[in-house]
């Protein structure tokens, strides 16, 4: 899990929404509001600029459905 979680944390610096899309493909994180918040919460290493990034893309409706 280690490498995976490299490369997570390095497509979540780029663009967060890449990352969660890893993870949820590889079944690492279910694809529910609260499991991506508490994700975005809980990992250490992630940031915060970008997860500010991810959370105020209020056009997607998953997204605010996260933020909430």
């Amino acid at each position: 899990m280690g490498e995976i979680m490299e490369k997570v944390l390095i497509l979540c610096a780029r663009k967060p929404e890449k990352g969660i899309r890893y993870l949820v493909e590889h079944r690492f994180l279910d694809y529910r509001p609260n499991a991506v918040a508490r994700f975005l919460i809980t990992r250490k290493g992630l940031s915060k600029l970008m997860i500010g990034e991810y959370l105020g893309n209020l056009q997607k409706q998953f997204n605010v459905q996260v933020l909430a």
